[in-house]
């Protein structure tokens, strides 16, 4: 379970120009330009996959990306390696944070909007596999209209959904013999599957076991599944779906309230409903008006399952 430095050290690279001073949102339609440059000279000198990750190239002029985020497939035992080499390749950039738990480094890149120099964050992100990256950090295409929505949105909801995807493990109950005998038939010990960023799908060991009494929920061990996107879609959504339903808010909203969706009832969607309202950290980064018409939605998506 991440700790509460964690997140905020994940707030500060992800929401971008927090690590690195003077550096600032990039106007959407300079950022791809960039990308492509640092990408094209990384996989030159470490011969690795590389791909820009969340809204870099999908959001036009009238629009800005909080940072550039770059996927590399290295192992992060490499990254002084790669820190080095950007450094002689930018030596006026300036280096920000450094994370070892997250394995991301970022540095500020000059560049010049209307003979203005300016700095964006670059975040350097190594990871085991860059597919899975990009399906993980995917976000709507907003030059084209893809979705109403951000890509965290769908993200949330994804996570939601995995969290209440049906598992082949029968939970443990307390019985008389626990504690007093007053919490028999409540569950003791139970399994879950989990969704994380860097490390794919994972089945989660928890329990409520304390010394006198039950405690809040705890993870007490962790299992990875696999990092393989098409075995994840199909484990958590069923047969019938893609990838690319998982890549908008609304397609994956629907798609569980379809008959396609394997595991659909009201129970189910009341579920995922109250999962993804409950999200803190997604919930801070949306207006109360916003975050009212997400659970409107769910209110009008659960009607509809008969």
């Amino acid at each position: 379970m991440k700790t509460i430095l964690a997140y905020i050290l994940e707030a500060l690279i992800n929401e971008g120009g927090t690590s690195v001073e003077g550096a600032q949102p990039i106007r959407g339609d300079l950022a791809k330009p960039i990308a492509d440059e640092i990408i094209s000279i990384l996989q030159k000198k470490f011969k690795c996959k590389c791909a820009p990750l969340g809204s870099v190239g999908k959001k036009g002029k009238d629009k800005t990306s909080g940072d550039i985020d770059i996927a590399l497939e290295l192992p992060w035992e490499d990254h002084e390696k790669v820190l080095d080499f950007i450094k002689k390749e930018y030596p006026d950039a300036p280096v920000g944070n450094i994370v070892n738990s997250l394995q991301v480094f970022n540095i500020g890149y000059k560049y010049n909007e209307e003979d203005q120099e300016k700095i964006v964050q670059v975040d350097f992100m190594f990871v085991p596999d860059v597919e899975f990256a990009e399906f993980a950090y995917h976000s709507p295409d907003f030059t084209k209209n893809e979705s109403k929505y951000k890509g965290m949105y769908a993200s949330t909801l994804l996570l939601a959904i995995v969290a209440n995807t049906p598992i082949d493990k029968k939970p443990i109950l307390y019985t008389k013999d626990d504690y007093d005998g007053s919490y028999v038939g409540e569950k003791k010990e139970w399994w879950q599957y989990n969704f994380s960023q860097s490390k794919g799908l994972q089945i989660l060991h928890k329990s409520t076991e304390g010394k006198s009494k039950p405690i809040n929920a705890k993870t007490i061990n962790r299992e990875e599944v696999t990092t393989k996107v098409d075995k994840i879609v199909e484990i958590c959504l069923g047969k019938e779906a893609n990838k690319e339903i998982c890549y908008t808010f609304e397609n994956l909203l629907g798609f569980i309230t379809s008959d396609k969706y394997p595991y659909r009832s009201k129970e189910r969607l009341e579920k995922i409903k109250e999962h993804f309202m409950g999200n803190a950290q997604t919930k801070g980064k949306t207006s109360p008006e916003m975050w009212e018409e997400f659970g409107k939605m769910f209110d009008e998506a659960i009607k509809l399952c008969k």
